[in-house]
């Protein structure tokens, strides 16, 4: 039986590049992001390589959707070997954040990583060696006060 991994954020970057290295090393891969188009694009692109990437459209600052969509996965596999929150938001130029955008970030960048592994504690493996959550929370390199 494959090993599950969850990638949370994918895009042509980072999220890709994660999804394609977990199928090289034979895990089933469930892909999420908002853009069902892009994430199909992406799943026959690892098909290719002969990968199982599932694409999974959700979005994290809708706790309903996003549930739901987790909800998805959960009905799918018996058990997620691996958890990788990769969405966030790229912190805006300047030293300063406004108050609608720290909202904004921890929303997305805290929260959405929260309700996910809330959200699938109970599939998540107890096979897993290790449990590890690193959350890069990108505001915290500028100045929250002026």
């Amino acid at each position: 039986m494959k090993k599950v991994a969850v990638v949370i954020g994918v895009g042509e970057g980072l999220g890709k590049s994660l999804a394609k290295q977990f199928g090289n090393n034979d895990y089933r891969v469930f892909m999420m992001a908002r853009n069902l188009e892009k994430l199909n694009s992406i799943a026959e692109e690892l098909k290719v390589s002969n990968i199982e990437a599932i694409p999974v459209q959700t979005d994290i600052t809708d706790q309903a959707i996003f549930t739901n969509s987790l909800n998805k996965i959960k009905e799918s596999t018996t058990g997620i070997d691996t958890l990788i929150y990769n969405a966030g938001i790229t912190a805006p130029d300047g030293d300063s954040l406004t108050v609608d955008q720290l909202k904004d970030h921890l929303n997305l960048d805290v929260i959405g990583a929260f309700q996910a592994v809330v959200e699938l504690q109970d599939k998540i493996s107890e096979s897993m060696e290790q449990s590890y959550l690193q959350v890069v929370w990108p505001p915290c390199s500028h100045s929250l006060v002026s």
